[in-house]
């Protein structure tokens, strides 16, 4: 509640200043206009076919990238050799900026929809696999002791100990691939101009309409709420 009333105390302070013309409505519009905006896009729905757009990329990206990179962190924090051959692999590729390899993706793959959702399942793939790792190796070696005394096998010992003692972390890492996901997907979507909220962004930036950039900004991070509520604090 208290961060809601500060988002309120903001809006209503931003409001006020665009109406005694202490900013520039051009750049800073009233946050009434923007939100007139913004239904008047529901109602038509112009945005709900750019965020129809953008969150199916968003899926076909991080569901793969979320996928390979929890069964990658697994298998190399519970595989030793596995761990030391693909960490400095993943140390390397990690910091590489995925928007930079968009040229690249586009040569490989066309100005399709692939070349828009390899760079979403790269981003959400590594912080996945290293909290998967980390994760994995993180788990008191006494529990391992204690669930093979008690004659566990492999599939009770992932089931009962690998899973659950490494969910809090694992879902840190998710959480992480999301955000970067969302952040990854609009930059290429304003590189290519294609539709979805990052086309709108673009376009709303050629044509000067501050109130649809700010009105798309809005939704981008409802769609972060959205998604780190779902996996919880």
């Amino acid at each position: 509640m208290p961060h809601l009333l500060a988002l309120l105390a903001l809006a209503a302070a931003w409001e006020a200043a665009a109406r005694a013309g202490w900013v520039a409505p051009l750049l800073f519009p009233a946050p009434t206009v923007i939100l007139d905006w913004l239904l008047a896009s529901l109602r038509s729905g112009e945005m709900a076919e750019d965020l129809a757009a953008s969150a199916q990329r968003l899926a076909m990206g991080v569901g793969p990238g979320v996928g390979l990179g929890l069964l990658a962190g697994l298998a190399m924090g519970l595989l030793p050799r596995l761990h030391r051959a693909l960490d400095p692999v993943i140390a390397g590729l990690h910091p590489m900026p995925k928007v930079a390899l968009l040229p690249l993706f586009l040569v490989l793959f066309g100005f399709g929809e692939r070349a828009q959702v390899v760079p979403v399942a790269l981003v959400a793939f590594f912080p996945t696999a290293i909290a998967g790792a980390v994760a994995v190796r993180s788990i008191d070696p006494l529990l391992w002791d204690v669930a093979r005394n008690y004659g566990a096998g492999r599939l009770m010992l992932l089931r009962r100990l690998v899973l659950p003692g490494s969910w809090p972390m694992l879902r840190a890492g998710i959480r992480l691939s999301l955000n970067a996901a969302i952040v990854v997907l609009i930059s290429v979507e304003m590189l290519t101009g294609s539709d979805g909220l990052g086309g709108a962004v673009w376009q709303s930036w050629q044509t000067m309409r501050v109130e649809q950039l700010y009105g798309t900004l809005l939704v981008v991070a409802t769609l972060g709420i959205v998604f780190n509520r779902c996996l919880g604090r």
